[in-house]
């Protein structure tokens, strides 16, 4: 799974709390805070790695990491996994919405989330991301998800 970032930018976005440069320590640190993951593999090779934390019943859950390798982004593989991991949020965990933050540099992912219904509803403040970008609050509600 340290294959899947092209680069230590997306390190940082895909997996905040990892130390870098990524090790397998800190990526087994990062997946053991998850409480429900999803690995994608084709043909033998991890492809697409996503992890939800602090689920709430009744409440939220919160989308801690979803990366795509490279080779393998614009072809769906990343839908998939977060409407895995939003299914099981919504009707397993009976959360009512999915929290993520997000770097305001990070522009293919914020459009890839606001594609999916996730919108913007604020800013961390004081808090950005390691190369300067701001932090940005999204949200997907169960009943936004409803209408579709």
């Amino acid at each position: 799974m340290r294959r899947l970032p092209r680069s230590i930018e997306e390190v940082a976005w895909a997996f905040p709390d990892a130390p870098r440069p990524l090790h397998d320590a800190g990526l087994k640190d990062c997946i053991t805070r998850c409480t429900e993951t999803v690995v994608g593999v084709y043909r033998g090779r991890v492809i697409a790695f996503g992890g939800l934390g602090r689920i709430q019943p009744g409440g939220y859950a919160f989308l801690r990491h979803l990366i795509v390798h490279p080779d393998y982004r614009g072809r769906g593989v990343g839908t998939r996994v977060l409407r895995h991991l939003t299914q099981r949020a919504f009707e397993h965990h009976r959360s009512r919405e999915m929290h993520l933050r997000i770097s305001s540099r990070n522009i293919p992912a914020t459009l890839f989330f606001y594609e999916l219904g996730f919108l913007p509803y604020g800013i961390l403040s004081g808090e950005a991301d390691p190369y300067g970008g701001g932090l940005m609050r999204l949200r997907l509600r169960w009943g936004d998800l409803e209408e579709e």
